[in-house]
């Protein structure tokens, strides 16, 4: 994947009805970029940089008005195919992928160092028990991790993951072979929430798991609807499954994370291994 300086500075238009991890670009400068329409590609001006994920073409560079502040920078704006960051290649922050081979079950933490902290830890965790891993790691100052580098669980694409793409197999696209799935994730709320397109009953298994592990007054529950239930076929952890609908997907807040974090990988890796 090459960086291109094809996007000039005056180009950079915002909408306020686009949503702050998408962008839409010049087909040029994809083709140049050596990405495409539904991939991720790294907006950076200067020193500082944004994760997106193109949703649509368009004559200049459109983005949110809240990513547009975070691209005030110096200089043109420059776009990269690749999700990771070269080493050493930000001043302010970084953004990298690790993967290890191993199965049936795969275990990834698409947000962790400081975008949602310590999942990337419970990922290795279960990986130490024979699983695959893929991990993300993203680093900004002053908290602003989340703001640069999430990507939304279903828009990832493995074509802008170098490390996830060889995982799979170079080009394979969204389709895994595994028996099985988790992925963790911190949320706002309190306690666990276990979502996924995993059947029901594995994931009231793993509910139960993880509540016994867990002291009495941290809410745990089965989530089965609403915007954390983590069941669409376009989400990482459901297209990495040989079904495409094997995925347990871990919600979990900073208390959970930070004090029982291990505890909850093990449960987990008890039910699904």
């Amino acid at each position: 994947m090459t960086e291109s300086s094809g996007v000039p500075t005056d180009t950079l238009r915002t909408e306020s009805d686009l949503h702050r991890e998408h962008c839409r670009l010049p087909a040029a400068v994809l083709a140049w970029a050596g990405t495409d329409v539904g991939r991720q590609v790294r907006l950076r001006r200067g020193r500082e940089c944004v994760l997106s994920t193109v949703v649509g073409t368009a004559d200049g560079a459109v983005v949110a008005p809240e990513t547009a502040g975070m691209l005030d920078g110096v200089g043109p704006l420059r776009v990269a195919g690749a999700a990771p960051t070269p080493p050493a290649s930000l001043p302010a922050g970084q953004f990298v992928e690790q993967a290890r081979e191993g199965g049936p079950l795969v275990a990834v933490a698409p947000h962790g160092g400081n975008v949602e902290p310590h999942t990337d830890g419970q990922a290795r965790r279960v990986g130490e028990r024979g699983a695959a891993v893929w991990t993300c790691r993203g680093w900004w100052p002053e908290g602003r991790a989340f703001d640069r580098w999430h990507v939304t669980s279903a828009d990832i694409h493995p074509a802008s993951f170098p490390e996830l793409d060889g995982l799979l197999g170079e080009g394979s696209g969204k389709r895994g072979g595994f028996e099985a799935a988790v992925s963790f994730h911190g949320w706002r709320h309190d306690g666990v929430g276990i979502g996924g397109g995993a059947p029901r009953s594995v994931r009231q298994r793993v509910t139960d798991a993880v509540r016994r592990v867990l002291p009495s007054d941290v809410p745990v529950e089965r989530i089965d609807e609403g915007d954390y239930v983590g069941d669409s076929p376009e989400n990482i952890v459901n297209w990495l499954t040989r079904d495409g609908a094997g995925g347990v997907q871990i919600e979990q807040s900073t208390r959970v994370r930070w004090r029982h974090g291990s505890a909850v990988a093990d449960a987990v890796a008890n039910v699904l291994l």
